[in-house]
């Protein structure tokens, strides 16, 4: 039962990151100077 349990949170988890990944592409693909400032502001 808790091997299902885990395997269930993996997949959501690799779900919600390729969800993100793929936003993230779609916005540096549409506003590269968001992409910019968002890389400066994370870089201090």
């Amino acid at each position: 039962m808790q091997a299902r349990k885990k395997h269930d949170y993996a997949q959501k988890t690799c779900l919600y990151f390729y969800i993100i990944k793929h936003i993230l592409s779609h916005l540096m693909f549409f506003n590269p100077l968001l992409t910019q400032w968002l890389l400066s502001a994370g870089g201090g």
